[in-house]
């Protein structure tokens, strides 16, 4: 086979998926490839399929998914944080990165509960972020249960 033949056939192979790197101040949670991700960015989701044009969004909070072939994917709740895709490779850079195996329901009852009895003093310096604070934790929690809940289904 000439190397321009082995060329395309590698640039082929390489166009059906991509290299996905999720990095947080712990380390490297994965590195493997994936066919698709759907990344939270801090504007909404942001699906990434082989071959995307490069660009650099910041990460809002959310779910990240990695789908590994028709069959399997990988779920993470991510936040805070930058995404870069560029030469078929992403590299989420997140603050925080969870994988459904690493939470625990009662930790994530009780943030909702607290969420949900908090409220904001009339006398606080700046009601609307500490508003946006205790929505921001429901929601986390919530996100925690919902993955939970279907790790627990398999």
């Amino acid at each position: 086979m000439s190397t321009a033949a082995t060329a395309a056939t590698a640039s082929q192979a390489s166009s059906k998926s991509l290299t996905c790197k999720v990095i947080t101040p712990d380390g490297v949670i994965a590195n493997e490839p994936v066919v698709y991700a759907s990344i939270p960015a801090h504007d909404g989701q942001l699906g990434v399929l082989p071959g995307r044009a490069p660009i650099v969004a910041k990460l809002g909070f959310g779910l990240l998914t990695l789908k590994i072939s028709d069959r399997q994917q990988k779920v993470f709740l991510v936040e805070d944080g930058f995404v870069q895709v560029s030469n078929n490779t992403i590299r989420v850079l997140a603050s925080s990165a969870k994988a459904p195996e690493e939470l625990d329901e009662q930790d994530a009852k009780a943030e909702l509960a607290e969420a949900q009895a908090r409220r904001v003093p009339k006398d606080h310096p700046d009601p609307i972020a500490e508003q946006e604070r205790i929505s921001r934790q429901m929601e986390r929690a919530k996100l925690q249960l919902r993955l939970i809940r279907e790790r627990d289904k398999r």
